[in-house]
């Protein structure tokens, strides 16, 4: 009877450096020292509460996705901005436990290499915003065209007051469609004030990171 074969990480891990690598080139690499912008926090507000808590698997949230799992409770939601941007960059998302366990493995092989603040910035630089739009500075010029009229090549996210922050973060979960629906723009809206409202009760909560 043949064993079950081991995940092999080494396809993930070289499209991971090769995308590093076009990153750093194209922008001069990832400052992980600057304070966070209120874009950043909002994200991690909204999408990984615990995120300087933990080494890439936020093990609290993958045991709560098990009890409901376990009780039919509708569940899903226990990646890590970690994980997700392991899964962007080495462009796996078939769902089974060895990319799973791949993922768990790959994001600690990339704690080693960044600091969490570098993760976080990379992340937003290549997730997923919308039709056409890879990282949050293509969702910000999609979704406010007016404010980076003079900034074609490299948008300032600091342009953006709090409400405009919350409604990119908000893309990270409901992606801008090519026809953007009056529904679509519900959610995002319905998103964007929970956002503001943890920003409200929770904004120096990363003030040390």
């Amino acid at each position: 009877m043949p064993y079950p074969k081991i995940p092999s990480l080494r396809p993930s891990l070289l499209r991971m450096h090769r995308t590093l690598l076009k990153i750093e080139g194209k922008h001069n690499w990832i400052d992980g020292t600057n304070p966070l912008s209120q874009f950043e926090k909002i994200v991690l507000l909204l999408e990984d509460r615990r995120f300087f808590n933990h080494l890439g698997i936020d093990w609290m949230s993958v045991i709560r996705e098990i009890l409901r799992l376990l009780t039919f409770r509708r569940h899903g939601g226990a990646s890590t901005i970690d994980m997700q941007l392991f899964r962007t960059v080495s462009n796996r998302y078939e769902r089974s436990i060895r990319r799973k366990v791949r993922e768990w493995v790959g994001v600690l092989f990339m704690q080693k290499r960044l600091s969490k603040v570098q993760i976080l910035r990379l992340y937003v630089e290549v997730a997923y915003f919308g039709t056409s739009l890879i990282g949050a500075r293509d969702g910000a010029k999609a979704l406010f065209p007016d404010l980076f009229l003079d900034d074609e090549y490299w948008p300032d996210l600091e342009k953006l007051n709090l409400d405009q922050a919350a409604q990119l973060a908000a893309l990270l979960v409901y992606p801008k469609p090519r026809f953007p629906s009056a529904d679509w723009h519900a959610k995002i809206r319905r998103r964007a004030d929970y956002g503001i409202a943890l920003y409200a009760r929770y904004k120096q909560k990363f003030d040390q990171c």
